[in-house]
């Protein structure tokens, strides 16, 4: 009887102690009081055991601290438990949050981080998120690989993605001067033979036109809205993996960026796997709920456009996009919206945070693994 009024106490005690975020869960071995070896759980669900006494006097959770000694097994194990990274080998050896290890992406992407930037940045491949600093080197590489261009020089030394190269057409060796990322990113290619191109467009016969279209990779031609005039006139495409049809330009669609937007890889894509994740501001008083198809280019662009410091605290991932949706907006319906100072990228999604929300995500991470 004394031993359950002294656990109900010391419970209350520990409770009032960390604000609720630890919790007494039972005795280990023999009842001494508050030197009594003890099993305490925080609101994250990590469990350890420690003396009352060193918890009531502000020991907190070692591994919500980051003071937790992780072996090395348990380090590899974390990274294996990620869906975009994989263990590779150890840089030199492991010895703490600085060691280096080698990674791979589901892509074959390879590199080295530091298990602290793992762990509490959540950091992910670096070219999947597109701040991977290539060599110069490399990105003659891919300059070169881009069919009907040739790369002559750099205008005034390579430094990143926007150093300006100078390229030649393979067709009519005409020169032009672009940056890189227009190239590799945003299609740029010789404007000489692009300008002499939609020239001769504005004047092509239909046939002509609907027989390039045709001829469109992973794309068929539906009709045009409207009668055909120009380069200029309206067209429905279909796209031949998910029978997508949308509407464009035929001189966007012959000379400029095409596709189908349904497969394209911005946005969220409830067709393709997902991932919901949780991220928590520095200071505790607000969290981000948002999915993406690839969560860690989506947290490399976070990183660059939020206004202030956060570390992500969970992740459910499942092949079927369409239950991570609905786990966001289940999310969503049971939080409140934090009214931002400022608008960034994703700010619609900050909530005010509430214990409630990880005892929800260990909840649901468990129902879905």
């Amino acid at each position: 009887m004394a031993i359950t009024k002294s656990f109900q106490s010391y419970q209350q005690k520990v409770s009032n102690r960390h604000l609720g975020k630890i919790s007494l869960v039972s005795y280990v071995g023999v009842f001494k009081g508050c030197l009594s070896r003890s099993l305490f759980r925080c609101d994250m669900g990590h469990e350890w055991v420690a003396t009352i006494n060193s918890i009531s006097s502000g020991t907190g959770c070692s591994k919500c601290s980051g003071k937790y000694h992780y072996t090395q097994e348990e380090c590899i194990a974390q990274i294996d438990s990620r869906n975009d990274v994989s263990f590779v080998s150890w840089v030199d050896r492991y010895e703490n949050v600085h060691s280096k290890a080698n990674l791979r992406c589901a892509e074959g992407h390879e590199w080295s981080a530091s298990i602290g930037s793992l762990r509490y940045e959540n950091s992910g491949c670096p070219h999947c998120a597109g701040v991977y600093n290539y060599t110069g080197e490399e990105r003659i590489s891919q300059l070169n690989s881009i069919k009907g261009m040739v790369f002559v020089k750099w205008l005034d030394g390579y430094k990143n993605s926007y150093s300006k190269a100078i390229m030649r057409c393979e067709e009519e060796g005409h020169e032009w001067v672009s940056p890189i990322h227009s190239m590799i990113n945003g299609g740029t290619r010789c404007p000489h033979c692009s300008i002499h191109r939609r020239a001769e467009a504005k004047r092509r016969p239909e046939k002509s036109v609907t027989a390039d279209l045709n001829s469109l990779k992973g794309m068929s031609f539906v009709r045009f809205e409207g009668e055909y005039t120009n380069c200029y006139s309206k067209v429905v495409m279909r796209c031949k993996k998910c029978g997508h049809e949308g509407r464009s330009t035929v001189d966007s669609l012959l000379y400029g960026r095409r596709g189908c937007r349904k497969c394209a890889t911005y946005g969220y894509n409830q067709t393709k796997p997902g991932t919901l994740y949780v991220l928590r501001s520095s200071d505790g008083a607000v969290a981000k709920i948002g999915i993406s198809n690839n969560v860690s280019r989506r947290h490399g662009e976070l990183k660059r456009k939020t206004p202030f410091d956060w570390e992500c605290i969970g992740l459910i991932h499942h092949d079927d996009g369409e239950v991570i949706a609905a786990l966001e907006k289940a999310f969503h319906g049971m939080t409140e919206q934090a009214n931002m100072p400022e608008k960034f990228d994703g700010f619609t999604e900050w909530r005010v945070w509430k214990p409630e929300i990880g005892v929800t995500l260990k909840e649901w991470g468990d129902a879905f693994h």
